[in-house]
């Protein structure tokens, strides 16, 4: 796993494969050009023991992998909390509809709704490499 770091990313620090940072890196630029700021409060998780989770973590979470993250995003002196995010408007909600366009989703559009999540599906698009860096990492954490 590797750290990402920005200025437009506050919070606890992004930590996520190394597949994941172009993602990540164009998402930063969106926040940048629309003056947000991307509050991290979880990425890359060994497990799905999450205490205090909003939603209860997927068996297959993209979080397992390092390709997602959760958080609240500030505009200004303004934070869109998952209580916000449930209805997101203005430099928000043009940040959440430009998403898709490489790649990535918002949780808020998933069947059990999760605002604060943004991810590249890769347990979805390439399942194989899904495992295989599961494995891989469950097996160094085994050691």
């Amino acid at each position: 796993m590797e750290n990402f770091k920005s200025n437009n990313f506050v919070g606890k620090t992004v930590v996520c494969h190394v597949d994941f940072i172009p993602y990540l890196q164009k998402f930063d630029a969106k926040l940048q050009e629309l003056g947000l700021k991307f509050h991290t409060t979880s990425s890359w998780r060994p497990d799905t023991n999450v205490k205090g989770a909003i939603v209860k973590p997927a068996k297959n979470s993209n979080h397992l992998v390092g390709f997602a993250i959760d958080g609240n995003i500030w505009e200004g002196k303004k934070l869109w909390n998952s209580k916000l995010l449930a209805n997101p408007s203005g430099k928000v909600l043009e940040l959440i509809e430009w998403c898709p366009s490489i790649g990535m989703r918002w949780g808020g559009n998933f069947k059990k709704v999760d605002v604060v999540h943004f991810d590249f599906p890769l347990n979805l698009k390439d399942r194989k490499k899904y495992d295989s860096i599961l494995s891989e990492l469950n097996s160094t954490n085994l050691n």
